[in-house]
């Protein structure tokens, strides 16, 4: 469970209305929960929430606002690793995660099955756990009892089983599809554009050397069924850093 109150922290960032800009705004409770996919469980997060005073009278307001949280410092930023969809979320190490499984040259498919596994091996330690915590209850005494620890042998002979992954009055797990993943990473990708242009622009482009590679490409195209491209040309300046890479044809 994460809860977001940035404008309890100490220091100078103080809550407005992100609407009128106001500072006439009082607290108004608590937003409803999240579900937010982490490495090895789903987690639930909530935030405060703001009502405006003044010209958006009776507005109310979320601290995880999209413009808020742009104006918000580092550290408050930092205070809330959870990147929002339209109805799930990803925590900030899962995406971290996609980043670097992505420029291994593999797919989101086998990710999310990556995610699915640290799921369901996390529900089976909690089945595990939860069936080894009944068993202690249930043992035998050395007369051939039952010795139950805290309630009553019918009490205890009627507990319920541990609830599906899927059950969402259980454990209530979600993994994500590839689709989904392929959509968080894209529009993650897509905010950091500008800087990795920019880091980009600064390199040096006085090129030194060219070669081809044959490595596997990741898009490979078929022209009447044959392979277009089978090979690719890249250009390195003196940084060996690669400014360039073209397809060659077949």
């Amino acid at each position: 469970m994460i809860f977001y109150a940035p404008f309890d922290l100490r220091g100078p960032y103080r809550p407005f209305c992100p609407s009128c800009g106001s500072v006439e705004v009082n607290a108004d409770g608590w937003s409803t929960f999240r579900r937010v996919i982490d490495r090895q469980e789903c987690i639930f997060t909530i935030c405060g929430r703001y009502r405006c005073t003044k010209k958006h009278k009776n507005a109310c307001f979320l601290s995880w606002d999209a413009e808020l949280f742009e104006k918000a410092p580092p550290l408050v930023r930092m205070a809330f690793p959870v990147i929002f969809t339209h109805r799930l979320g990803v925590t900030q190490i899962v995406f971290d995660y996609m980043r670097s499984w992505s420029e291994g040259g593999s797919g989101f498919g086998t990710f999310a099955d990556y995610m699915r596994e640290n799921h369901t091996r996390h529900d089976h330690s909690k089945e595990l756990a939860y069936m080894g915590r009944l068993a202690d209850l249930m043992a035998e005494g050395p007369l051939g009892e039952v010795r139950v620890a805290g309630c009553s042998t019918e009490t205890a002979s009627n507990f319920t089983g541990f609830s599906a992954f899927s059950d969402p009055d259980g454990y209530g797990g979600v993994h994500g599809s590839k689709n989904f993943y392929r959509s968080v990473y894209t529009r993650g990708m897509r905010l950091l554009e500008p800087l990795m242009k920019q880091r980009c622009a600064m390199v040096p482009a006085r090129m030194l050397s060219g070669d081809h590679f044959f490595k596997i490409l990741k898009c490979k195209f078929k022209f009447k069924g044959r392979p277009l491209f089978m090979a690719a040309y890249s250009l390195v300046n003196e940084h060996t850093e690669d400014m360039a890479t073209v397809l060659t044809q077949t």
